[in-house]
């Protein structure tokens, strides 16, 4: 259902034409916006001449990350949309008096600074067809509070595959343990981040794979401005899904790919603006990435009733990226125990994952924002720990309780990044349907919590291992071939002995400690083929029999 609605929203305009005597409307409003210095939305009627068009082609505006995530998650490609707006357009706006900030190809129009008479001018332009205000929304950030219970394992601790530290009870809540346990940690997927600002200098980020960066704000590369109350927020959120620092924090999806993109300023207190985060998702989808996670929204200057899926710029742009294999991770919003109360934009489009706040023991904190949507849809999608999150920390103390949705969202997005190192034919709708059928309230979702809290194992199909000795041997099944053991013994010398299921033995070898590692070849150095292997493993004071399975990509 959830595709068909998608293909619905697609095909609307952002906002009708309004065209006055030929020409596009401008309402009150836009005016008086336009003279207190509000930026506005200009939105054009075509992607300039057809010749022009004709001209262009899909890898001139596409990495080639994004065209194979195109062609493998996003349908028909080349479309319309991927063209630039028009520069002869943006020429004529800017010699009008518009000062032009971001344009926009998906939704085919630009935002800038102009005067009312300025507007009405360009308002006569034939290819200008209607006018918004840029919305905004100011971030509410609830007080934290460090909910976290004692951490009381309920089974005898095995060597982990991560040493989480304080982040344990956090991966746990959402069985991303499990994940890792099966050899899954994000490798290959592209995840984006939008925020404010990143301290990529930060001790959880010496492993991080950073691909590109971008300061949406400064027109620049630095997202790293040596101002902590700018990069404070994004150096958490991106901490929770990428931190790699054994016995401190590692976050989801420690070995995925990332781009980073400074969307906000919080220099000034001015409130996040819609048509930088427009650009920052726009260029995500550029360059190839697989997941935005988005920890921001836009409630000022729209009503409940904009909250239909259709209206906000953010909505629709975030829905036509979804269309193209792009998955939006958005938080639900801090507003449940405000006014508002309700999802802010773009967590209320179809297409988007709008995640909720919980405590780590699965309890819906109250500052989590709540639906339904505008026309009636549950909303939001999934919950995850919001309230005594561990997070990376500018100041003395490096790793700290967060609080918030902020945290939510990076924890489901890291999370969407192992289903798709799993399964990368996955489309966004079909990631969000396995979360939703697999989370605690899947069977009586309702607006407080949607379907629950995410269960990561079980979206994943990924069972429970039960080893009778401790014994357990990860990835299960292994595309590669690489197999690590894992003991509870940390002391002696330990074998292992591979065998086929007919008895054949295959490779024998010894390790020291707690772990150790077959290469998924023969004792004369060829790699094994696919099937089914027997292990066994003795270490001084246990033994046992596993079985592990070899996929190998063909």
């Amino acid at each position: 259902m959830g595709l068909r609605v998608l293909s619905m929203v697609i095909g609307v305009a952002v906002v009708s034409a309004g065209l006055v005597n030929g020409f596009a409307a401008v309402p009150p409003h836009v005016k008086q916006a336009a003279d207190l210095g509000r930026p506005i939305w200009v939105f054009l009627s075509d992607k300039g001449p057809s010749e022009y068009a004709a001209k262009l082609t899909a890898t001139q505006f596409m990495s080639a990350r994004a065209v194979r995530r195109l062609a493998l998650r996003g349908g028909v490609y080349p479309r319309e949309q991927d063209w630039p707006v028009y520069a002869e357009y943006g020429n004529a706006l800017r010699e009008a008096g518009l000062a032009i900030r971001v344009e926009s190809r998906l939704l085919n129009a630009v935002s800038g600074h102009a005067s009312s008479s300025v507007i009405e001018q360009i308002a006569q332009f034939a290819f200008v067809d209607s006018f918004r205000v840029v919305r905004s929304y100011r971030r509410s950030i609830p007080e934290p509070v460090d909910t976290r219970p004692a951490y009381k394992p309920t089974t005898p601790p095995l060597p982990p595959v991560f040493d989480y530290g304080a982040a344990r009870p956090q991966i746990e809540a959402l069985q991303i343990d499990r994940v890792h346990d099966a050899g899954f940690d994000g490798t290959g997927v592209f995840l984006c981040f939008l925020d404010t600002g990143f301290d990529i200098n930060h001790p959880a980020f010496d492993s991080l794979r950073l691909v590109a960066t971008y300061d949406f704000i400064n027109d620049d590369v630095d997202v790293d401005d040596d101002d902590a109350l700018q990069m404070d927020h994004g150096t958490a959120t991106l901490s929770v899904c990428a931190a790699l620092h054994p016995g401190s924090m590692v976050g989801v999806a420690p070995r995925a790919d990332y781009a980073l993109g400074k969307t906000e300023d919080r220099s000034q207190e001015q409130p996040i603006e819609e048509d930088f985060w427009v650009e920052g998702a726009e260029w995500a989808d550029t360059i190839g990435c697989d997941i935005i996670s988005s920890s921001v929204g836009y409630s000022d200057w729209y009503d409940y009733g904009d909250l239909d899926g259709n209206t906000a710029v953010t909505t629709v742009a975030a829905d036509r990226l979804a269309a193209r294999g792009l998955l939006i991770v958005n938080s639900a919003g801090n507003e449940g125990n405000k006014p508002w109360r309700y999802v802010v934009a773009p967590s209320d489009g179809d297409s988007v994952l709008a995640v909720g706040a919980t405590t780590v023991s699965g309890i819906r904190t109250s500052f989590s924002s709540v639906g339904p949507t505008a026309d009636d849809r549950i909303k939001p999608d999934v919950m995850a720990p919001g309230s005594g999150v561990v997070g990376a920390n500018l100041g003395l103390i490096p790793y700290a309780g967060k609080t918030g949705t902020s945290f939510s969202a990076p924890l489901v997005a890291g999370v969407c990044a192992l289903m798709l190192q799993q399964d990368s034919s996955l489309t966004p709708w079909q990631v969000i349907e396995r979360l939703r059928e697999t989370a605690t309230m899947a069977n009586d979702p309702d607006t407080l919590m949607g379907w629950g809290v995410v269960q990561a194992a079980e979206a994943m199909r990924i069972p429970k291992v039960v080893s009778e000795s401790g014994i357990r041997v990860y990835p299960n099944p292994s595309s590669t071939g690489q197999i690590s053991i894992v003991t509870p013994d940390t002391a002696g010398t330990s074998e292992y002995q591979v065998f086929t299921v007919s008895g054949q033995n295959v490779r024998a070898g010894q390790f020291d400690g707690s772990l150790g590692r077959w290469d998924g070849r023969t004792s004369d150095g060829r790699p094994v083929a696919s099937g089914i292997y027997l292990i066994r493993v003795v270490t001084p004071v246990r033994e046992e029999i596993l079985k592990v399975a070899i996929l190998r990509d063909r």
